[in-house]
């Protein structure tokens, strides 16, 4: 591994050498030499403090990054529930009130129903790959499924599972 001094290291390693006798090599200026030593031990350990934070950093944020893709995904998965309890809901009224002329109130709700259609998903794994949009976040993959496409597709005939 080739290893590289900071510029400022190695201008004071090289201003301390100026602090010996070539010749004999005995030190002739002390009070210099400790204060560049002191210099040189003051920009290491700045150096070490900023790896030391740099690396911290980074390690906070793949942590961070994990536990966001983590928590879409179990939002995700809530989202699913939800969107499942609401069609069983939908699915429940709809059994005990199959039509409704106009707005009717029912003690603190309003409901209705539109005049027209949806697509309803029973199985998604059933739908072909046509009908697939496919979004992909780090980590994290979101199957969609384009109902207005496969509603025009039913109602010009084709069958869809």
């Amino acid at each position: 591994m080739i290893y590289s001094l900071p510029q400022d290291i190695e201008e004071l390693l090289s201003q301390s050498m100026e602090c010996f006798d070539l010749d004999t090599g005995e030190m002739i200026e002390e009070e210099k030499y400790n204060q560049i030593i002191k210099q040189i031990e003051d920009l290491q350990n700045r150096k070490e403090d900023m790896i030391d934070w740099i690396l911290q950093k980074r390690q906070n944020s793949l942590a961070r990054k994990t536990m966001l893709a983590t928590e879409i995904e179990r939002l995700e998965d809530q989202i699913k529930k939800e969107l499942k309890t609401i069609e069983k809901m939908d699915a429940l009224f709809t059994h005990f009130i199959p039509t409704l002329a106009k707005t009717t109130v029912f003690g603190m709700f309003q409901a209705s129903y539109t005049k027209g259609t949806s697509t309803i998903i029973d199985d998604e794994s059933l739908i072909p790959e046509q009908y697939k949009l496919i979004e992909i976040i780090p980590e994290v993959t979101i199957t969609k499924f384009p109902k207005k496409e496969m509603k025009e597709a039913i109602e010009s005939g084709e069958i869809i599972p």
